[in-house]
């Protein structure tokens, strides 16, 4: 073959219609997936997302229910089906969280648009407080278990497998909205409210899956303070 594996990792979280979705998700895989095929390549390891679940606030694992899907996590699903009806050898669908990072784009929901706010010394609302999340993780997790499925033997990832990533030790909301606010020095008034967005995502992730075939997560206050360093160039 003239390609070992494909690593899928493109994709657009934001759209004004289905059509937008359709085009930069669905078709785009699409098309990568008939490329793989013609090539005769072994792997191909897609970036779905955990907005596949929908709206929930329960924990989730890979074989949880998906719920009132919005056009972005319907994409993704989609994606995936196309992934698993093909006859490439080994296919690979992993979930990711809400992925922290060098250069991360702070206009996008939830955490992102916190460091924002944060920076700027602008009130903070929030809700859910005492609720345990771990739906994030460092783009370094990823690359290294990346890495540790592209070395596996095809015997391992071969057929097709859903893998959901995290990060380890879940903590309250309000815990890492005060991490973040410490860790950047900001000045931002807390101020908790009762009632809550019409559209929630989900919380928590089991991701024993995951660790089963080799992923190493960081914790939650690991993968924060790392985040933190990424923004402030370790200065703090």
């Amino acid at each position: 073959s003239r390609f070992e594996a494909v690593i899928h990792l493109a994709g657009q979280m934001r759209g004004q219609y289905i059509k937008d979705f359709l085009r930069n998700s669905v078709e785009a895989t699409d098309c990568l997936i008939a490329l793989a095929q013609e090539h005769k390549t072994k792997t191909f390891i897609y970036a779905s997302s955990i907005a596949i679940y929908g709206n929930t606030e329960k924990m989730v694992n890979e074989n949880s229910d998906r719920v009132n899907l919005d056009d972005y996590g319907m994409a993704k699903y989609i994606s995936e089906r196309l992934l698993e009806d093909s006859n490439i050898e080994s296919r690979i669908a992993i979930r990711l969280p809400r992925m922290l990072g060098v250069g991360v784009d702070l206009s996008y929901p939830w955490l992102p648009k916190l460091v924002a706010r944060l920076k700027k010394n602008k009130k903070i609302s929030y809700f859910n407080s005492d609720l345990l999340y771990n739906n994030l993780a460092h783009t370094d997790t990823l690359s290294k278990f990346l890495e540790k499925i592209l070395e596996d033997t095809e015997e391992v990832w071969k057929g097709y497998h859903v893998i959901g990533l995290g990060s380890a030790e879940p903590i309250r909301v309000i815990d890492i909205i005060k991490q973040m606010k410490e860790g950047l020095r900001s000045t931002s008034i807390l101020h908790e409210v009762t009632e809550t967005l019409p559209r929630n995502t989900c919380f928590s992730i089991n991701i024993s899956r995951a660790q089963e075939y080799g992923y190493e997560p960081w914790t939650v206050r690991e993968t924060l303070k790392r985040f933190i360093e990424d923004l402030t160039g370790g200065e703090f």
